[in-house]
């Protein structure tokens, strides 16, 4: 089963390049797929993520891991996802 996420993030936000350099070798394993969204192009977007970016979400769940985070965090949210 291939997961659904949905990255907010911000162009230019370094921390958000550091997060998207994480997701990648799942992304590489094609365990997951990654839509980016960009918050500063919807104001209720920007408004609820400004503070909190990079955020990944579960498609389906709505689930949510904020930044910090690193690779153990992040492939524990994964497999919390992929056992649901």
């Amino acid at each position: 089963m291939i997961i659904q996420l949905i990255f907010y993030g911000s162009e230019g936000c370094h921390l958000c390049d550091q997060a998207y350099e994480l997701l990648m070798p799942a992304m590489a394993q094609k365990r997951i797929m990654v839509t980016y969204r960009d918050i500063l192009e919807d104001s209720s977007l920007e408004e609820r993520y400004s503070l909190r970016i990079p955020v990944i979400q579960d498609a389906a769940s709505e689930q949510e891991l904020d930044w910090p985070f690193d690779t153990d965090e992040l492939d524990a949210f994964l497999e919390q996802l992929q056992n649901r």
